[in-house]
């Protein structure tokens, strides 16, 4: 998956439609699934919409806004749990 290198590079590498798939077949199975029910709404509702990880915060970790009154698209939903993924430090998953 497209990452960003720090050492000379300007800005985050942008990150294909084809990485989030693989990244998607790469997840436990249910991994989706979770996230679209319970974390992306806890995220979205509270981190996005309050503007400290929308797309104009000057942090690292942004997050899409989802639509009103409609569920969120399947790119949409990929491109947050990418981003979300980049704070999680799945070495040390199991010692929790």
């Amino acid at each position: 998956m497209a990452k960003n290198d720090s050492a000379g590079s300007s800005g985050p590498v942008a990150v294909t439609a084809d990485d989030l798939e693989r990244m998607v077949r790469a997840l436990p199975p249910g991994t989706i699934e979770a996230f679209t029910q319970r974390i992306q709404p806890l995220l979205a509702n509270n981190c996005a919409a309050a503007g400290c990880h929308g797309v104009q915060s000057e942090t690292t970790f942004k997050l899409l806004k989802l639509p009103p009154g409609q569920p969120p698209s399947r790119r949409l939903t990929q491109r947050n749990l990418h981003n979300a993924m980049q704070c999680v430090d799945r070495r040390d998953n199991d010692e929790r």
